[in-house]
């Protein structure tokens, strides 16, 4: 991506889908691997933020969304939209989730953009 970089804003869905993927990892897999989960979460955002287009036809989710798988090693996709002044990370989802019953239609968020 050319120019500056666009913010990065995590809604607030987003950040519970976090919080809670660490808790689950913390309590299920240890401490170690909570940090090297913590720090796969850090490498994607840092990534769709230094390159929010999608690199390969399944990103390019559907109504608007894109998606961006975690790590090879995790089953999470980050779903993301990219608006004319920020990157909006909308939700952090597993694999086995239905994952159009979990995201937000077009415009129906929880801050303003």
């Amino acid at each position: 991506m050319s120019g500056p970089q666009l913010p990065l804003k995590i809604l607030p869905k987003a950040a519970t889908d976090i919080k809670q993927i660490l808790k689950y990892t913390q309590r299920v897999w240890g401490n170690e691997q909570r940090k090297k989960y913590k720090a796969a979460i850090d490498r994607c955002l840092k990534d769709i933020q230094a390159n929010p287009s999608p690199r390969i036809k399944s990103e390019d989710y559907s109504n608007g969304y894109f998606r961006r798988h975690l790590d090879k090693k995790y089953r999470h996709y980050v779903f993301y939209r990219v608006t004319s002044n920020s990157i909006v990370i909308v939700r952090l989802l597993h694999d086995s989730r239905e994952s159009g019953q979990h995201l937000p239609e077009r415009g129906h968020y929880n801050i303003k953009l």
